[in-house]
């Protein structure tokens, strides 16, 4: 008996088993099943390699016709006439493809997720790092955030669609990263400096508090704001600090001169008397008759503070106020100050957009106070340029 009498046979049969309903559904079924398996070939040559997809789209597009097609065989009964076999070994061509398009897709949404991911840190630190200078803690939540971001830009496989964004954010994020990475390095530093100048100058002040003032200590002391000087001079010019290093700065200057003078005037004294200077008579006579008023670093940098009128004022304790955000900050005088002084600005300025530049002396030795003023350029900008076209472009 021919094929076709065979399934007009059965056909038949299962009508008369079923129903003519039930019958005219799986007569519906046989078509399309017949129709699966002639596009097999053409299926598997369409979508060919996943890895040579052009986009995201085309791999769903073929994941939707798999799934269909395999949907189809897999229902095909071990009744005659409707050529099981031939549907498990083209099922056996299929499911393998059928996994291959799924993993890719999977890798290639991951990847455009992880993008996105590293987008936002991006976005996040970048502005962050709005109108600097900043304080160190600010700078590392920052560096912290571009290394998360590179972290996830460096999972993106070489031949994902999102590839050519990631190389780019890639390298973007490795510069900002390089950036604020010195900037809080210089932060840290320029703490480190000052609290070390502050406690190099408070050694000295300790030396000549009393008359009659000693040659030798004045002389030492005088060394001593010589070093500090040169430390304030190592503060840069793009940290939070350079503004207050600059007073100190001048008034260290001042005081320097100050003791050349009070050095200068007990050797007079003592050239004047011919003593030596091992002499207590000298010490005695020449001590008492100078005249010594030395400027003090933390009394400016209170001044500095500027508190407004209902203000607390800033006190100098001894409180251990440290910046839990950076590891290893020295809670030195200053960094404490700098902590105190960061909350109080940062409560005056927030939800306005602005930056607050604190007081300096002017070139031609005027006072500017502190004050808000509106954002300035970017110092670092993000890669989020870099993501136009989207997955599938």
């Amino acid at each position: 008996m021919k094929l076709k009498q065979l399934v007009i046979v059965a056909a038949t049969a299962l009508l008369g088993w079923f129903g003519i309903s039930h019958g005219i559904k799986l007569a519906q079924a046989y078509t399309s099943q017949q129709q699966a398996l002639g596009r097999v070939a053409s299926l598997l040559s369409e979508v060919g390699d996943p890895n040579q997809a052009p986009n995201l789209e085309t791999l769903k597009h073929s994941q939707k016709k798999l799934q269909g097609t395999i949907s189809v065989l897999e229902a095909i009964p071990n009744f005659p006439g409707f050529e099981a076999e031939r549907a498990k070994a083209d099922l056996g061509k299929l499911r393998p493809l059928f996994d291959a398009v799924n993993g890719r897709i999977q890798r290639e949404e991951q990847a455009l997720a992880d993008l996105n991911a590293a987008l936002n840190y991006d976005t996040e630190a970048a502005e962050m790092v709005k109108d600097s200078p900043h304080p160190a803690e600010v700078w590392q939540q920052a560096r912290d955030r571009w290394q998360q971001s590179i972290n996830l830009l460096e999972k993106i496989p070489p031949n994902s669609f999102v590839a050519v964004q990631a190389k780019a954010g890639l390298e973007a994020c490795r510069t900002n990263f390089k950036i604020a990475d010195t900037q809080w390095i210089s932060e840290f530093q320029a703490l480190k400096n000052i609290d070390s100048v502050l406690a190099l100058v408070e050694q000295a002040k300790k030396s000549i508090q009393t008359r009659p003032y000693q040659l030798t200590e004045l002389q030492d002391a005088r060394k001593q704001w010589q070093q500090s000087l040169e430390q304030l001079n190592k503060v840069k010019d793009t940290t939070t600090a350079y503004s207050d290093a600059q007073l100190l700065v001048d008034s260290h200057q001042a005081n320097i001169l100050k003791l050349d003078s009070a050095i200068a005037q007990i050797r007079n004294c003592q050239n004047r008397y011919q003593l030596s200077g091992i002499d207590s008579t000298s010490t005695s006579l020449c001590g008492y008759d100078v005249s010594l008023d030395l400027d003090d670093p933390k009394e400016i940098l209170i001044a500095q503070a500027e508190p407004q009128v209902g203000e607390v004022e800033m006190v100098d304790d001894d409180r251990d106020i440290t910046i839990t955000s950076v590891s290893n900050t020295s809670t030195g005088y200053y960094s404490r100050y700098r902590q105190r002084i960061s909350s109080r600005i940062n409560s005056e300025t927030s939800g306005t957009g602005g930056t607050w530049v604190r007081g300096y002396t002017r070139s031609n030795g005027t006072h500017a106070r502190g004050h808000s003023r509106g954002g300035s350029s970017t110092r670092v900008s993000g890669f989020g340029a870099s993501r136009s076209g989207g997955a599938s472009s």
